[in-house]
């Protein structure tokens, strides 16, 4: 009888130790590991490129005509080797539903990241107009005309466009692409605009640890955001307008300009 119980005992034993295991090693598989950053120097990044933006695929309307090959050669002529890529998400989106993506429009963000690589100057995707969001004005169709700081669905859809680019150009290395993650927040709290960027922040790093994103200021880019100090690879850009008759000169949309 004592042996049976203690062979019972040492069989309760090893069985529980087995299902504890089983639970833990299960919990463990669930957990995502933790990310590994390169070393990369932001600040020697920042005061190295310096160029332009391009308008390819800037606005659906009037602006959507693609990338020239010969915009890059231009740009390392004159010495520069940068170029931001502005993009209205409906230049490469199905109207009715803007989690479908245009693989013949998105091929000509492709061509701008290739001759970009090609010649040396370092490309820089922007989302102008996000999904839910836009500096500029504009009559959307009832399914677009989303607010992105307080629509759970335009958050979402706005994560999904930066995942799209994040796994597309996942080979592309940190210092020939980055992304720059929405243009020019307006009048937005803090907190709102941490917690959306964030979530954008996380898909792609999950992706791509390594890649560079630009965040914008507040107050249409002039002001900074304590929030994202800390968060690796993450550069605040900050927009100056002063004098903006000097920086705007000739835009016929502000007033004084000419």
């Amino acid at each position: 009888m004592y042996i049976l119980l203690q062979f019972l005992k040492s069989r309760a034993a090893t069985l529980f130790f087995l299902f504890s295991f089983l639970f833990i090693s299960g919990c463990k598989r669930d957990e995502e590991p933790p990310l590994v950053f390169k070393p990369i120097d932001l600040q020697l990044f920042s005061e190295t490129h310096k160029g332009f933006n391009l308008l390819g695929k800037f606005d659906a309307g009037w602006s959507n005509t693609g990338f020239q090959e010969d915009e890059f050669e231009i740009i390392k002529d004159l010495g520069f080797n940068f170029a931001r890529l502005p993009l209205d998400y409906r230049t490469y989106t199905q109207t009715e539903n803007l989690d479908v993506f245009i693989e013949e429009e998105c091929s000509e963000i492709d061509d701008a990241v290739e001759w970009g690589r090609k010649h040396g100057i370092h490309v820089c995707i922007n989302l102008h107009r996000a999904p839910g969001y836009c500096v500029n004005n504009a009559v959307l169709p009832a399914n677009q005309d989303l607010d992105l700081w307080t629509n759970p669905a335009a958050q979402e859809v706005f994560v999904n466009h930066w995942e799209f680019f994040a796994e597309r150009y996942r080979d592309i290395p940190y210092n020939e692409l980055s992304f720059n993650l929405i243009n020019e927040p307006g009048d937005i709290d803090e907190g709102t605009y941490f917690s959306v960027m964030k979530k954008a922040i996380d898909k792609i790093q999950r992706i791509n640890p390594d890649r560079i994103i630009f965040v914008d200021g507040l107050k249409h880019g002039r002001q900074l955001v304590p929030s994202f100090k800390g968060i690796k690879n993450i550069i605040q850009a900050i927009h100056v307008y002063d004098p903006v008759t000097l920086t705007h000169y000739k835009a016929g949309w502000v007033p004084g300009a000419d």
